[in-house]
């Protein structure tokens, strides 16, 4: 940002995303551990989500152009925090797509439910019998 000044809002909006990707993954993982008794099973859990949020509408974008079109592809790498980001930062191959402000909608509105979530399920067991 000191060396081109123009890059400024951009690295803003890349540093955003990935905060607000970053809120998810905890608020996914909090939420998995209020589910599941076991440890193996919240961290698989949160894993799953993880792993199919983030990078499984990276797999799709793989097969742009061939089986996808280009508004399918679009449309599920709306879900995918990794790849907002990389739109964001102007990233080669993810320069055509519209991926913000939509994602950070959609990751909003999900972290608030997961914390919805969270809250409910810790009052749930907090309270005595």
């Amino acid at each position: 940002m000191i060396v081109n000044p123009t890059l400024v809002v951009q690295v803003q909006r890349v540093v955003f995303t990935l905060l607000l990707a970053a809120t998810f993954a905890v608020l996914v993982s909090a939420a998995a551990s209020t589910l599941f008794r076991s440890t193996a099973a919240a961290t698989t859990a949160s894993y799953s989500v993880l792993l199919s949020v983030c990078v499984g509408p990276l797999v799709i974008w793989l097969g742009r152009g061939a089986p996808f079109g280009q508004q399918a592809v679009e449309t599920v790498l709306t879900c995918s925090p990794v790849a907002a980001a990389l739109n964001a930062a102007d990233f080669p191959g993810f320069t055509s797509y519209t991926l913000l402000p939509g994602n950070w909608w959609l990751i909003g509105f999900a972290s608030l439910a997961l914390f919805g979530l969270v809250t409910v399920r810790t009052w749930q067991l907090c309270r005595p019998e």
